[in-house]
């Protein structure tokens, strides 16, 4: 068993040459059930910029925050963890984006307590953003 507290980076490019980064937390406990899996369940909130920046073009002054909930299955590979999540956001703004989304991630896990890597979220099917992140496991 293992609680995860990730901070992460996400970059994104909402039109062309205007590049934005966006802040956001997660919070996940995972727990292996066989020898290469684990199944996931947590939470993440995120300030989206790009949201920001959609909702400033359409004169909305909604909070960009993002906040949602998911479930998944990690594979875990030695010091390497690939996970796949399907979440449900409870709070979106962003008029673009479905209430769903998945996430990808590629994660090493450097000793029992530090990790870091990337991942993948996209919503239904188009890949809306990378992220850096770095997590200490509890």
């Amino acid at each position: 068993r293992r609680l995860d507290l990730t901070l992460f980076l996400s970059y994104e490019e909402p039109r062309d040459n205007l590049f934005l980064l966006s802040p956001g937390i997660e919070v996940k406990w995972s727990r292996q059930f066989a020898r290469l899996s684990a199944y996931t369940l947590g939470g993440e909130f995120m300030y989206d910029n790009g949201t920001g920046y959609v909702l400033e073009q359409i004169g909305d002054a909604t909070s960009p925050l993002k906040a949602g909930v998911a479930g998944g299955h990690e594979f875990l590979l030695g010091n390497f963890l690939f996970s796949q999540q399907f979440g449900v956001y409870l709070y979106n703004s962003n008029p673009d984006h479905p209430d769903v989304y998945q996430r990808y991630g590629l994660v090493y896990r450097i000793n029992k307590t530090f990790s870091a890597g990337i991942s993948l979220k996209a919503h239904g099917h188009v890949a809306n953003f990378l992220d850096a992140r770095f997590g200490i496991s509890f």
